[in-house]
């Protein structure tokens, strides 16, 4: 879990409380006919509650068994698929077969070349995910 996305997560949750904040003042200005300043306290003086929360919700995360990764692989997360000559796991086989099973035959033949093929792309998928962890 890296502290960039703690803090991005944390500065999240915050904008959000600050919104809902500016928005009860807005109701309670309307209903009082008098300004009703929003009293949201200034990040510095509530950052360490935000980011404890937002630990936890990506402690959850990972104990659901999901992780957070780039969008883009990074080098190190491409660097971990090559080269690649250890042979898929038989878990890796498995769920290749899952996967080919879920296309049509047809498709299976034009964008694979099999079940090697696909288990193959599950062994690189995982270690481009276990190296994106390593570099958070």
């Amino acid at each position: 879990m890296s502290s960039e996305m703690i803090e991005l997560a944390a500065r999240a949750l915050y904008g959000r409380e600050a919104e809902r904040e500016r928005q009860t003042a807005e109701i309670l200005s309307d209903a009082a006919r008098r300004n009703i300043p929003s009293d949201m306290e200034p990040w510095e003086e509530c950052a360490k509650m935000y980011l404890g929360d937002a630990r936890a919700a990506i402690l959850a995360i990972e104990q659901g068994g999901y992780v957070i990764v780039p969008r883009e692989p990074t080098p190190e997360m491409v660097a971990a698929t090559l080269p690649m000559a250890a042979q898929p796991t038989r878990q890796q086989v498995a769920i290749a077969k899952r996967a080919l099973a879920l296309l049509p035959p047809i498709r299976v033949e034009q964008y694979f070349q099999g079940e090697t093929a696909a288990a193959e792309l599950v062994r690189d998928w995982q270690a481009m995910i276990d190296a994106a962890g390593r570099a958070a």
